[in-house]
C-alpha cells in the first residue's frame, strides 16, 4: 500500500503490487488481489472480493458482498480526457451483493442494484461451485507426473461416451477440431471427397463452417426458423444435389435441432447426420442425448459452455468403431501406433488437467441445466416488453439453455443492450455477421456476393442473449427482467 493511513482492517487481505490510497474505506474480511489501484474517496464495504488489476477511482462506492472480476475499470468522469475537471466527478454505486464480470468498464453516475450482475457470465462463480473437487483433480494430475494420453483421459471419455449414449469418445484439442477431424476421418475413409457438399444452417458460429471448408469441402447453407432459430427442415431437400453427403446440425444456443424430417432425408438421400453439439451438453431429442442422434457429433469443452474445461478442450462422440479409429489417430499426428503414421494427421489431444476437471464436472452437468431452465423459464413466464420476442419455447428435455437468445425488434437491439449494461445487466450478440458476410469467405467459391439470406441477417441485427448461468440467484433473475421490461428507449 502507498500510505500506512489507509483504513485496511485486519481481516482484509490485501495482495501485492496494490496502491491503496491514504483516504480510502475498506471493509471488513475483503480480498483485493493483486496490481489494483484505489483512490482516496473510494469506499469498499464488507465482504467485497475484488480481482487483479481492478482500478476504483474517486467517487465509487462498492456496497457489501460485491463481487469484481479482473481487470475491471470504474471512471468518474463523463469527460475523461477533460484536464481540470473536478466539478465533473460523477458518483457510482454499486449495491450489496452485485457482480461485475471480468473486463468490464463501469461509466460513471450510475447505481448498480442489489444482486444485479454486470458480465455476461462469471467463470469464476461457476468454477467456484465445485472448487474443492476441482483442486483435487488438479492436484491429482500435478502429482502424477503424467499429462497426457493417460488415465484421466480415459475416464472421461468412458464416462461422457456412457452420459452421451455412445460407445466411443474421442478428446482432442477443441470443439473446432472435433468437427474438423470427423469430415477429414470421412474422407481418409473414401466416405467424402474434397468438393462433395455438406448442407450446414446459415446462422451458426463460423466454426462449423470452418470445418467444413477446411476439408476442401463445400457449405450450402439453408436459412433457419425466425421462431425456433434453427434450420429450417422445409428448405433441406431443395438444397440436395448429387453431390450432397451430409447434413450438419447445429443444436445452436442449447436448443434441439433434430427433427423427424431430417431424419427421413438422411435415410432417403443416404446422406451422414453430423451433429454440432458444442452449446448442447445435456439436450435430448426422443430420448436420446444429442451427440448421439447422427453418426457423428463434435463437442466443445470451451469454458463458458454448459460442460466447460479451464481452457480449450473438446470431443467427438460416434458409435462407428471405424471412424473413431481414424479420428484417433488423426488427432494424434495420425499415428496408430509410435512412430508409425497411417494418416498426415495434427497434434490435438485433450490433456490430462482438462480430463480431470471436465469429469468432476460432468457429475453436476444435469442440476446446472436444471438450474438454467429454471431461469428460462421465468424469463418466458415473466418478461413482457412488446419490443422483445423470445423464441418458441421447448420442452425442457429439448433445451439445456446454454444461451437465452432474444430478438429485440425495431432496430432497438443495441439500445436495448446500452440501457442494460448501464443498469447492471451484462449481455452479449450471437452472432453480429453471419459466416457468409465474413470477410474471410468473400472470395469462396461456394459463396455468392449476391448471397442474400434474409432470416439469417435479420437474426444477425436482432439477437441479443440475456445472461443465464447455474449461479444466478432468484433475485438477479428478477433484476434482469425488471430491467427488460422498463425497457422503452
Amino acid at each position: 500500500m502507498s500510505d500506512c493511513q489507509a483504513r485496511v482492517p485486519e481481516s482484509t487481505n490485501i495482495w501485492q503490487f496494490c496502491v491503496v490510497l491514504p483516504n480510502a474505506k475498506i471493509g471488513e474480511n475483503c480480498n483485493i488481489c493483486s496490481h489494483c489501484f484505489i483512490e482516496n474517496k473510494a469506499v469498499i464495504g464488507n465482504n467485497v472480493t475484488i480481482k487483479n488489476g481492478v482500478q476504483i477511482w474517486d467517487g465509487v462506492t462498492l456496497e457489501d458482498d460485491v463481487f469484481v472480476g479482473s481487470n475491471v475499470s470504474f471512471t468518474n468522469d463523463r469527460y475523461p480526457h477533460a484536464k481540470n475537471a473536478a466539478w465533473q466527478l460523477t458518483p457510482t454505486v454499486v449495491k450489496r451483493g452485485a457482480s461485475i464480470g471480468a473486463g468490464s468498464t463501469i461509466l460513471c453516475g450510475v447505481t448498480i442494484g442489489e444482486n444485479a450482475m454486470i458480465g455476461f457470465l462469471s467463470l469464476h462463480d461457476v468454477t467456484a461451485m465445485h472448487a474443492a473437487e476441482i483442486h483435487e483433480a488438479a492436484r491429482r494430475v500435478i502429482d502424477s507426473g503424467w499429462y497426457l494420453q493417460g488415465k484421466e483421459n480415459e475416464t472421461f471419455e468412458c464416462h461422457y461416451a456412457n452420459y452421451i449414449g455412445t460407445e466411443h469418445c474421442i478428446g482432442c484439442a477443441n470443439g473446432l477440431d472435433a468437427l474438423i477431424w470427423i469430415f477429414r476421418a470421412y474422407i481418409e475413409l473414401g466416405v467424402m471427397q474434397p468438393g462433395d457438399e455438406v448442407i450446414v444452417p446459415a446462422n451458426t458460429f463460423i466454426a462449423t463452417i470452418l470445418a467444413i471448408t477446411e476439408n476442401g469441402l463445400t457449405p450450402v447453407l439453408v436459412e433457419p426458423r425466425r421462431e425456433t432459430l434453427e434450420m429450417d427442415d422445409l428448405h433441406i431437400e431443395a438444397a440436395i444435389t448429387p453431390r450432397t453427403k451430409a447434413i450438419c446440425i447445429v443444436h445452436l444456443y442449447g436448443r434441439c435441432a433434430m427433427t423427424e424430417k431430417i431424419a427421413d432425408l438422411c435415410n432417403r438421400y443416404n446422406l451422414k447426420l453430423i451433429e454440432d453439439n458444442a452449446q448442447a451438453h445435456g439436450c435430448m431429442w426422443k430420448g436420446k442425448r444429442t451427440g448421439s442422434i447422427g453418426d457423428a457429433a463434435g463437442h466443445s469443452f470451451y469454458p463458458g459452455k454448459n460442460l466447460g474445461a479451464l481452457g480449450d478442450a473438446g470431443a467427438v462422440t460416434t458409435n462407428d468403431a471405424e471412424l473413431a479409429t481414424a479420428i484417433r489417430a488423426l488427432a494424434n499426428y495420425g499415428s496408430q501406433q509410435k512412430y508409425v503414421f497411417r494418416y498426415a494427421g495434427r497434434n490435438s489431444r485433450l490433456d490430462e488437467l482438462q480430463a480431470a476437471i471436465l469429469d468432476v464436472k460432468l457429475k453436476y452437468l444435469d442440476e446446472d441445466i436444471k438450474r438454467r431452465q429454471e431461469v428460462a423459464a421465468y424469463y418466458y413466464d415473466h418478461i413482457a416488453n412488446p419490443l422483445i420476442e423470445l423464441p418458441a419455447r421447448l420442452p425442457d428435455t429439448s433445451n439445456v439453455y446454454h444461451l437465452f437468445p432474444v430478438l429485440v425488434k425495431d432496430g432497438k437491439r443495441d439500445a436495448l443492450q446500452a440501457y442494460l449494461a448501464a443498469n447492471g445487466v451484462g449481455t452479449v450478440i450471437h452472432y453480429p455477421i453471419p459466416p457468409h458476410q465474413q470477410e474471410c469467405y468473400a472470395h469462396a467459391p461456394w459463396n455468392n456476393p449476391q448471397l442474400r439470406l434474409p432470416i439469417t441477417e435479420s437474426l444477425a441485427t436482432s439477437e441479443l442473449s440475456l445472461p443465464i448461468s447455474p449461479c444466478m440467484t432468484h433475485e438477479q433473475v428478477k433484476y434482469v427482467v425488471t430491467q427488460i421490461n422498463k425497457f422503452n428507449d
